[in-house]
C-alpha cells in the first residue's frame, strides 16, 4: 500500500489517483513537490474583487475635506455624516461591498469636525458678544 504525497491518505498500489483529494498518485520518489497548478486540469477559481461603495468614498473624501474647509456652513462634515451612514447601510445589505472602513473613518471625522467647528462657532460668538459689549462700554455708545 503506498500514500498520496499531497494528503497522505492510503491507496492501493495500482491506483492511478487519490480517493480522497483526488490528485494524480505518485510515489513520494518520483516528485516531492505537487506539481504547478491544478493536477486535475481544471482553472483555478476565478477571484472576485470587490467593489467599493461609492458613498463610503464620498464620505471619506468629504471628512477629510471636513478637516479644513467646514467653514462653508458645516456642509462637508453633515455630507460625511450622511454618506458615511447611507454606505455603511448598502455594505450592509450588500456584501459583495467593499468599503465598510472607509465609511466608518469618514462618519467618524465627519462627526468630530462637526462638534468642533460648532463648539468653535459658540466660543466665537461669546467672544464676539463680549468685545461688542466692551466696545459699547469704552465709546459710550
Amino acid at each position: 500500500m503506498k500514500k498520496c504525497i499531497y494528503c497522505g491518505a492510503d491507496m492501493e498500489d495500482q491506483a492511478k489517483f487519490c480517493s480522497v483529494c483526488g490528485n494524480l498518485a505518485q510515489n513520494a520518489s518520483e516528485d516531492p513537490y505537487p506539481p504547478y497548478g491544478n493536477p486535475n486540469g481544471y482553472p483555478p477559481p476565478a477571484y472576485m474583487q470587490q467593489r467599493t461603495n461609492g458613498m463610503a468614498i464620498a464620505s471619506l473624501v468629504l471628512g477629510i475635506v471636513s478637516v479644513f474647509f467646514n467653514a462653508f456652513l458645516l456642509a462637508p462634515s453633515v455630507l460625511a455624516i450622511v454618506f458615511g451612514v447611507m454606505a455603511r447601510g448598502q455594505i450592509a445589505r450588500d456584501p459583495s461591498q467593499g468599503g465598510s472602513g472607509m465609511a466608518l473613518a469618514g462618519l467618524i471625522l465627519g462627526i468630530v469636525f462637526l462638534i468642533v467647528y460648532a463648539v468653535a462657532i459658540v466660543i466665537g460668538l461669546f467672544i464676539g458678544q463680549a468685545a461688542l459689549e466692551s466696545w459699547e462700554i469704552y465709546f459710550h455708545v
